[in-house]
């Protein structure tokens, strides 16, 4: 089926004046722009206009709902998915190049029992990517879809890099490198896991993301969302300051909570103690992690982060519950051996190119 022609100048001139588009305008924009008809002028006016005025949940469900019928699907096997898929990437973007919290936090709640498909990408203000921190760690960063369901099914981890999924997304990128500013693009990777998530944690670069991102996942069928951004700026959860949490339940039911880290006792970290290099750096950042040593509040941000995820996914009660069980599995060998197991598996060429 095909939607209706675009009407270029109509939305151009309706954003411009500060309306929002309805979930079916932004699919159609999206549309376009995927099948490389829009003029570059046209996508950097569209995108700089939609920001100006900020984006709304209609908006993002809109564009990603078509990058979702555009993605190579990742089809996992049931009975691996029983429990539900979790999914912790988030929308990168905050400067302030740290480790890569989101991307660890990942291996460590699939090593609580959790079930892992990790959509991620290339540095995008870092100097790693998850892309990039994963290669350094051994893992697979270039399976296809069948090597994803694969490993998902072995190891309860699977990654997926966007570009081999989304390859629809090439046409805004010469746009966006010109731009150099954050736009409406830079929320959509997080909803479009190729695998579908069921349940998400997703740090935000901006506040006003927090309640736009969480309505917009519902909208798209994710069961639970979380959407993280802390008071000291970091796309994740801060060992170091409070962090805003918008949560909506399976119900639909709307929460917020400023979530204070002191109340576990952990405190006296600031953003430069998460400070991050390129991807051989954080990897061996993340090995001294996993033999139970490391920097401290690397330790306690990922502890935290999993342990958000694990709530989430309905595998611990609250984040405490989560930051105890990620801590035990850092202290007791399985989140090594997870990787480990995950590293052998590269090693061997299992699944896919």
């Amino acid at each position: 089926w095909r939607r209706e022609p675009l009407d270029r100048p109509g939305l151009l001139n309706k954003v411009t004046a500060g309306g929002n588009l309805s979930r079916d305008e932004a699919a159609a924009f999206m549309d376009e722009l995927t099948d490389g008809s829009l003029e570059d002028a046209y996508i950097a006016g569209m995108l700089t206009a939609l920001s100006s005025k900020g984006i709304t949940a209609d908006e993002v469900a809109g564009c990603v709902s078509v990058l979702v019928e555009k993605r190579r699907p990742v089809e996992l096997p049931r009975d691996a998915v029983s429990g539900g898929i979790l999914d912790t990437c988030g929308t990168g973007g905050d400067g302030l190049h740290t480790f890569n919290i989101s991307s660890f936090s990942a291996l460590l709640a699939s090593s609580c029992g959790a079930t892992v498909a990790k959509h991620g990408n290339r540095a995008v203000s870092s100097k790693s990517g998850s892309t990039e921190f994963y290669a350094a760690l051994g893992i697979s960063v270039d399976l296809d879809a069948q090597g994803v369901a694969e490993s998902v099914a072995s190891e309860g981890f699977g990654y997926m890099a966007a570009p081999l999924f989304h390859g629809a997304m090439r046409y805004a990128g010469p746009v966006r490198k010109v731009l150099g500013v954050k736009t409406i693009m830079n929320t959509l990777g997080p909803l479009a896991n190729p695998a579908g998530a069921d349940f998400q944690l997703i740090g935000v670069f901006d506040d006003a993301l927090l309640p736009v991102m969480a309505r917009a996942a519902k909208m798209l069928g994710v069961k639970r969302v979380w959407t993280v951004r802390s008071l000291d700026g970091l796309d994740e959860i801060s060992p170091g300051a409070p962090t805003k949490i918008f949560r909506i339940d399976e119900k639909g039911v709307e929460s917020e909570e400023l979530f204070d880290p002191s109340t576990f006792g952990i405190s006296g970290f600031s953003v430069d103690d998460l400070a991050g290099g390129n991807g051989a750096e954080n990897a061996r950042a993340a090995r001294e992690l996993l033999r139970g040593g490391g920097v401290p509040a690397l330790r306690e941000a990922v502890c935290l982060n999993a342990g958000a995820a694990l709530a989430v996914a309905g595998i611990a009660a609250d984040i405490g519950d989560g930051y105890r069980q990620a801590k035990a599995a850092l202290d007791d060998g399985r989140a090594a051996a997870k990787v480990e197991a995950l590293s052998k598996r590269a090693g061997a060429g299992a699944g896919g190119s």
